[in-house]
């Protein structure tokens, strides 16, 4: 684990222990421990397509397929269980009925990946309906981000990453939160701010070879999830500063635009609903990092039928980017076709088929088309 993250990780328990001694005459800590883990396995297949795009690692492999671009998840041409292989631990410490502490654990089996500390916040309720919430947690740009490490949550078994992937994944900060009921709806209100500086960053590794640290500064956003009965939306916004550095030299990376940082703004809206054996998904997205490289819109449905414990489920999603430095920004495009086989097992465990079908649509190909076909085992506990 990195210095920083084990230091935030030690400062965090740490409030939890004091924050425990100062309530313990007024109520015992509660404390509960759960987990979760997926082990997946998985291969490409096709026609074979060279790539200069990509890292050199990835120019000798005949079809490819980036399941995962936070963290360099890469399927190949043989099958392999550690792209997206994983287990997670989390700690709750309940002080009293408004201070709760929360830390979570990630290990995971891709190259270059060690345990990870995804989670390390105070959550305090200080007035009906408010929650202050100071620590590290993860980015919530999409639906699935809270949760997208669990894969027994959702009936894919991974959510497309035509949509889901960025060079950051958390951020170090706060978040306000409101639960509110207007009328016949739920509603969730966030806002949040703070930063994420990402050593020897993953995400780079599928572009080259180079250590990357990549920092997202001055972080806003904010989102507002509603719900009644069967249909449930989402709204987000976030901005940030961007820059990237070369670890090895100290030196800030050059953009296409000449510029070494700029903005970024994310957009997306999510139409999610559950209705009898019908389960549907939706996400529209845009990130636009125009003012220094790119602006790419993106987007995901799917819909599920379930019949008894077998949920079957079909989507479709795209990813598809424009600039304005074309001589110096090559731009990538993709469309990916989805079918998915879930099975319960035991109500805390199930299996998992699925294939997808590749299109690399850009105008220099990146990774190339592919068939993949994947399996997973997905459990809580």
């Amino acid at each position: 684990m990195p210095t920083s993250r084990l230091a935030l990780t030690l400062r965090t328990l740490g409030w939890i222990g004091a924050a425990s001694c100062a309530w313990q005459t007024a109520s015992a800590v509660e404390w509960d421990v759960s987990g979760f883990g997926s082990v997946v396995a998985g291969r490409t297949f096709g026609a074979c397509a060279s790539t200069t795009a990509m890292a050199p690692r990835f120019s000798d492999d005949c079809t490819r397929y980036v399941a995962d671009w936070s963290h360099a998840s890469v399927y190949e041409n043989r099958w392999t269980v550690s792209p997206e292989s994983r287990l997670g631990l989390q700690l709750n410490a309940k002080v009293t009925d408004t201070l709760t502490g929360v830390v979570q654990l990630m290990g995971r089996s891709a190259p270059g990946q060690a345990v990870g500390l995804e989670w390390a916040y105070l959550s305090h309720d200080f007035a009906p309906g408010w929650t202050l919430q100071v620590g590290r947690k993860r980015l919530p740009l999409y639906y699935y981000s809270d949760f997208q490490d669990v894969g027994y949550a959702y009936n894919t078994i991974r959510p497309s990453p035509d949509v889901y992937g960025w060079d950051v994944v958390n951020y170090n900060g706060a978040n306000l939160r409101r639960m509110d009921r207007w009328g016949d709806w739920s509603v969730r209100q966030d806002l949040f701010a703070g930063g994420e500086n990402s050593k020897n960053n993953a995400y780079s590794k599928l572009f080259s070879d180079t250590r990357y640290r990549v920092s997202w500064s001055n972080i806003l956003g904010g989102s507002v999830e509603a719900t009644k009965g069967w249909f449930t939306g989402r709204l987000t916004y976030v901005q940030s500063d961007f820059k990237q550095k070369d670890q090895a030299t100290g030196l800030l990376v050059e953009q296409p635009s000449g510029a070494f940082k700029g903005k970024q703004r994310f957009y997306g809206i999510a139409l999610n609903g559950d209705w009898d054996d019908w389960i549907f998904r939706s996400e529209l997205a845009s990130a636009d990092r125009s003012d220094y490289s790119y602006k790419s819109n993106f987007h995901l449905m799917t819909l599920g039928y379930r019949m008894g414990s077998l949920i079957t489920t079909v989507g479709v999603s795209a990813y598809g980017e424009s600039t304005p430095f074309p001589d110096a920004y090559h731009t990538t495009a993709f469309k990916t076709n989805t079918l998915a086989l879930r099975y319960e097992l035991t109500g805390k465990s199930a299996v998992k088929l699925q294939f997808d079908k590749l299109k690399d649509k850009g105008a220099s190909r990146f990774t190339g088309d592919a068939r993949i076909v994947s399996v997973s085992y997905d459990f809580v506990f």
